[in-house]
């Protein structure tokens, strides 16, 4: 039976080639995985993953980049295309007073993805875009003023809606009393 953990979110590394390097290099020298996680404080799948990808990570080497140098996942002009119309789109929604959900706005990012995508044509049928949770939190963080669902329409609305409850209340208290 597997023990018991809580729930703990692990962090991604992100290793540089040369640290990759050394890895390779210690397991040349005939270094367990283990040894080689303890040594680095790296978890031996990482380091499985690295001696597996061997040939690739030695390429890169090969080819001339520098061995200090991390990858980073650059988004696609598609995705960030669509979060400018998308933050248009919200920025109108909310200046009309209409209440906003993670829900409708992933559902509006997902929509306006496969439309530009389909007029893009060719060049554009390799991308992907799934409008996850995850991605409206990365999208609130580059957004200005994150894309919350502001409270400010909500109580916009109960106001209004007070008002009319309040002027309902009194028209039907003047026909009571008539």
């Amino acid at each position: 039976m597997a023990s018991m953990r809580p729930n703990e979110k692990k962090s991604k590394t992100c290793l540089c080639l040369e640290e990759k390097l050394v890895m390779i290099r210690l397991s040349e020298s005939g270094m367990s995985n283990v040894e080689i996680g303890r040594r680095l404080g790296i978890v031996r799948q990482t380091v499985s993953q690295m001696i597996m990808s061997k040939e690739k990570i030695l390429n890169e080497v090969t080819n001339a980049t520098p061995t200090n140098t991390k990858r980073i996942r650059r988004r696609s002009s598609l995705i960030a295309d669509m979060e400018k119309i998308l933050t248009v789109w919200i920025e109108d929604q909310t200046s009309c007073n209409i209440p906003l959900s993670q829900d409708i706005i992933q559902f509006k990012a997902l929509a306006l993805f496969n439309t530009m995508k389909a007029k893009r044509g060719q060049k554009a049928s390799e991308e992907k875009f799934e409008a996850s949770s995850g991605w409206f939190m990365r999208f609130k963080e580059r957004s200005r003023g994150g894309h919350e669902v502001p409270s400010t329409i909500y109580l916009t609305i109960l106001q209004d809606y007070g008002r009319v409850a309040l002027l309902f209340t009194h028209i039907i208290l003047c026909f009571v009393s008539d």
